[in-house]
């Protein structure tokens, strides 16, 4: 095929197309539509002739050109082609070489490989070899991590490394005889692993946790202490926590998170690593034989009891129950008993109660407590009479009780020990209080108080129970009481707040028992100290002592009300700490003291009524008198001055409550006298009236004079004079009486509205029987009269013959006596005459 010649840049189109029809392959088929084209526009082939020899010459010029060129070039290839002919041959014999060289390596790689087998051989048989050192220092180094967990007291890891080793035997090594001597060996090692890790329980029991139980129980106690001042601080900071005491959900819920933490076994003075406990109960469960370490745990626990008790058992059962020569003795055994029960209980619960359950720590207690409280009760009674020991084995006692219940042991048994010792201690206050009280009636001279300034009377009003109603207006003032009683209720205040301060931490069961015994043991002192020396000396032959012990028990009555308050709803910290709203006491002793009181009352009524007995015997009222006396009668003058001597002397130291009381007795039976006089005779006289009447205004007239205090006029009294009022109404039937027999008739008794106003206190048949008594005197006097006139008085007569009248609607029998009467008779003569 001819080459491709570019002519488009030098023809036209027209050239172009014959340009292109000389280079196509079938140019002579291109050029007859060229030819058939030029002879339709030209009808001429000219100028198409010319166009193809001018492409021919063009054409022409360029094969020459060509032409020339490849000629060079041929000359040129045969020159490079007889140079790689020159190189060909030096190539070949380099070729030569290299196969020379080629088969020298050839064999020397045939032998390298034979070589390189060989090793490779010998590699597979080292690596079996150091396999099979590698397993065999596996298990070495796993033996050796057993021994050296087991010489670092890690038993539970040796253990269990110890199954791995077993679970991991290998066939590869088992024809070696070392190996089959560990495998041999390991059932072994498990014992001694089980063993020793009992054994190491074993000396945890006796090295970390029997040498530490003193100490463990000297920071328990110490912990409490802490936490006994720090709820101390918060119930001063806040009142209404006073009734809340350590352990109660109150206290425990303002319990800060240091004491919540506490760990009696690890602390600031105290470490006993649980670490022996934990292993072995880890150890026992993986090998399953858990049961018997929880009994062997119990046993082990039994032995260290029973090594703690054992003195005590020894005192038991020699009955030698004072085996403890003082509190400290026994606070040291307390401390250990503390220990051992807490860390039982403690112990138990970190483990979730497996090793050891709540009834078993429960039953250890139970059975140290059983022979334990005996001996306390014994100790107890060591100090009868010393409070100071009393109150350092309250403290000891309080805080073991405290430290029990906090975890949760029952402590009813030993709080009943705290009772007991609060009842020995109630029994030394007792005696010292009488003691006390022994020396001040020894000493009492029975006087009473005078107060000189405001402040001694504040200080008296607050010491005594008593409160005066009433303010002095002016000092010196007079107190009714005498020096002993301000002094003995100060040192019953002192009595009632050393009892409240003994109980007010620990005691916090039985309240109704122990309030019972506040009660009993107040009651005590008031009845068999305080009534007791009042009852010798109101029988005192000294009228002074008499009177002001009277007044002394009367303000010892009132007293005890207002003890009872202080008791029951007193703001004093001390009381408030075992107050309770739900339990109040009630003091016996008012009872007793107001039966005495009685007693002497009654004792004096009796000997005043005696006495006026006598003096009635002496008065006789002449109701028949015709003359009006100026003067009262020398009977009613010996009563008045009777009277006078017996108030204004002999009782003038009377309380004058009591000395009111027997005035009006006294009165009173004297207007009964005077009433039963009237209402038997048989006949009363205008004149005898008067001077009854007289003689009553005497007797009434006497009362104020016999109604005044002895003493400083400016005197506090207990209470308002309430006996005046009785006083003004005493004489009013005896006024009435002698009213009625003035007036002579019953016209105005019969108007009710006058007869309720005037003689309210006189019944109808008494009204009858008065006015009739003036009638039969008047009747017997005219038929006296006429007797002497007429011979015969002539008188209607009732069914039965007697006389009888009509009087303010009611039938009534003439009561006086007939004039047949040799005895009215002549009484009546000598009347007339």
């Amino acid at each position: 095929m001819a080459p491709k010649i570019d002519i488009n840049a030098r023809v036209t189109e027209g050239d172009s197309l014959i340009q292109y029809a000389l280079t196509s392959d079938d140019y002579l088929d291109q050029f007859v539509p060229i030819i058939k084209a030029e002879l339709a526009n030209k009808n001429s082939l000219e100028d198409l002739i010319v166009k193809l020899d001018s492409a021919y010459k063009e054409r022409e010029q360029t094969l020459e050109g060509v032409s020339f060129e490849s000629i060079d070039k041929l000359t040129s290839s045969i020159e490079s082609i007889s140079d790689v002919a020159q190189s060909s041959g030096a190539i070949s014999q380099e070729v030569s070489m290299v196969n020379s060289q080629l088969r020298k390596t050839g064999l020397e790689y045939l032998d390298k490989k034979m070589s390189a087998l060989n090793y490779k051989r010998l590699h597979n048989k080292i690596s079996e070899t150091i396999l099979t050192i590698n397993l065999c220092l596996d298990m070495l180094d796993k033996t050796n991590k057993v021994f050296e967990l087991y010489h670092h007291k890690n038993y539970y890891k040796a253990l269990i490394n110890l199954d791995l080793l077993m679970k991991s035997r290998s066939e590869d090594i088992e024809m070696f005889e070392f190996t089959q001597k560990i495998h041999k060996s390991l059932p072994a090692i498990k014992e001694l692993i089980i063993d020793e890790t009992f054994n190491q329980l074993v000396r945890w029991f006796n090295v970390s946790f029997e040498k530490n139980l003193t100490l463990i129980g000297e920071q328990l106690f110490e912990h409490f202490e802490v936490l006994n001042h720090a709820w101390n601080e918060q119930q001063a900071e806040d009142p209404n926590l006073l009734s809340f005491k350590v352990n109660t959900p109150l206290e425990k819920a303002f319990r800060n998170d240091e004491l919540k933490s506490f760990n009696p076994l690890s602390n600031d003075k105290v470490h006993v690593d649980l670490g022996p406990v934990y292993h072995s109960v880890m150890v026992f469960e993986l090998i399953d034989e858990f049961e018997k370490l929880k009994d062997d745990f119990s046993n082990e626990l039994l032995r260290k009891r029973d090594r703690l008790i054992y003195p005590i058992r020894e005192a038991l059962a020699t009955q030698k129950l004072d085996m403890f020569s003082n509190n400290e003795s026994l606070k040291i055994v307390i401390y250990s008993l503390a220990a051992l029960l807490v860390a039982d209980r403690f112990i138990g619960a970190k483990q979730e109660y497996k090793l050891r359950s709540k009834k078993q720590t429960d039953d250890l207690y139970s059975s140290i407590m059983s022979k334990f409280v005996p001996i306390l009760k014994a100790h107890i009674n060591k100090y009868v009479g010393d409070f100071q020991h009393l109150k350092e084995l309250n403290d000891i006692l309080g805080v073991f009780v405290q430290i029990l219940e906090n975890y949760d042991f029952n402590v009813d048994s030993l709080y009943q020990v705290l009772v007991t010792l609060l009842q020995q201690y109630i029994n030394t206050l007792t005696k010292e209080f009488e003691l006390n009280y022994e020396s001040l009636s020894e000493e009492e001279n029975p006087q009473p108080i005078t107060i000189e300034n405001q402040t001694q009377l504040d200080n008296v009003q607050l010491n005594c129970f008593h409160k005066f109603k009433e303010a002095p207006k002016e000092f010196p003032v007079v107190l009714p009481f005498s020096i002993i009683y301000a002094a003995t209720c100060l040192k019953l205040r002192s009595f009632i707040h050393d009892i409240y301060e003994f109980l007010g931490k620990y005691y916090i069961h039985k309240n109704s028992e122990i309030l019972k015994l506040i009660g009993e043991s107040i009651d005590s002192v008031l009845i068999k100290v305080v009534l007791k020396d009042l009852k010798t000396k109101i029988n005192s032959s000294y009228k002074e002592e008499v009177s002001q012990n009277l007044i002394n028990m009367e303000f010892f009555s009132r007293s005890v009300k207002e003890i009872e308050n202080y008791l029951n709803y007193s703001t004093d910290p001390i009381i408030a700490r075992f107050r309770s709203s739900s339990l109040l006491i009630r003091l016996q002793s008012q009872k007793e003291f107001q039966n005495t009181q009685t007693k002497a009352e009654e004792g004096m009524f009796d000997m005043v009524d005696s006495k006026i007995d006598m003096l009635f015997d002496m008065i006789d009222f002449d109701w028949e008198s015709k003359e009006i006396n100026e003067e009262p009668s020398i009977g009613i003058k010996d009563m008045g001055l009777f009277l006078e001597n017996i108030f204004m002397l002999d009782f003038s130291h009377l309380p004058y409550s009591i000395k009111s009381l027997l005035l009006i007795r006294t009165f009173d039976k004297i207007v009964n006298f005077f009433k039963q006089a009237v209402y038997q005779t048989d006949f009363i006289t205008n004149e005898s009236i008067s001077n009854f009447e007289l003689d009553i205004k005497y007797i009434e007239s006497i009362i104020p004079d016999l109604k005044l205090q002895n003493g400083n006029a400016n005197q506090l009294s207990a209470d308002p004079d309430n006996a005046s009022s009785t006083f003004q109404t005493i004489f009013v039937g005896l006024k009435q009486i002698i009213d009625l027999l003035k007036d002579g008739n019953l016209e105005t008794y019969k108007d009710e509205t006058t007869r309720m106003r005037k003689f309210d206190t006189i019944l109808p048949e008494q009204a009858i029987d008065l006015i009739q008594k003036l009638e039969d005197f008047q009747m017997l006097k005219r038929e006296m009269d006429e007797s002497s006139q007429y011979g015969q008085a002539s008188d209607s007569e009732d069914a039965n013959g007697e006389p009888s009248r009509n009087m303010f609607g009611f039938k009534r029998t003439k009561t006086s006596t007939s004039l047949s009467s040799p005895s009215k008779m002549s009484v009546f003569k000598r009347q007339v005459s």
